[in-house]
């Protein structure tokens, strides 16, 4: 009932500094702006909330459920997250500077612009689309510049022979012409 009450209130004024709502179901509830500073929330149900701009500073979100929370501009530093569940999320520009991360997973998450500063990422899940697109991108890009190398490597080979074999013409026309001149003068001589 107390938790309930809680919760009401959190959702009326959307405040609950300090508050204990461990282990409730927020599924989908909209929270933006939210002040949620030292807040327990583990073991919480938060997914598909609406936590833009919300406020979760020093919450501890131990093992909660934020999958899909779109939390864009959210202020989560300092918070504890072992282990939660921030797959397929939203937090682009987010703050998760000194926030504890230890075994988190947030594959599938939006990361554009968070601040990870300070922040412990231990045995954590980071594997975003945009990092696989980055990377795949980044892999094109070393492919591309690699096979421009071997061009290039085969061009320089290519103009080296036929350099050392206009030389080699060179040289030889001129030991024809050496011998012809001994010719010559073996000729006239006698």
């Amino acid at each position: 009932k107390r938790k309930q009450d809680t919760i009401d209130t959190l959702l009326r004024t959307k405040q609950c500094v300090g508050c204990d709502l461990a282990g409730v179901d927020l599924i989908g509830t909209k929270l933006k702006e939210a002040n949620l500073t030292d807040t327990k929330l583990n073991n919480a149900n938060l997914s598909k909330a609406l936590l833009i701009g919300a406020k979760l500073k020093g919450a501890d979100l131990t093992n909660a459920n934020l999958t899909n929370a779109i939390m864009v501009k959210a202020d989560l530093s300092e918070a504890i997250l072992r282990g939660a569940d921030l797959s397929e999320s939203n937090l682009i520009q987010a703050n998760i500077s000194g926030a504890d991360l230890t075994g988190a997973n947030l594959t599938g998450a939006k990361t554009t612009k968070v601040d990870f500063t300070t922040a412990t990422l231990d045995r954590t899940a980071i594997l975003t689309l945009s990092d696989i697109e980055v990377r795949a991108s980044l892999l094109q890009e070393l492919t591309r510049q690699e096979e421009l190398a071997r061009k290039e490597a085969e061009r320089k080979k290519q103009e080296r022979l036929a350099e050392e074999e206009r030389l080699r013409k060179e040289a030889e026309r001129k030991e024809q012409e050496r011998l012809a001149q001994e010719k010559k003068q073996i000729h006239r001589a006698l």
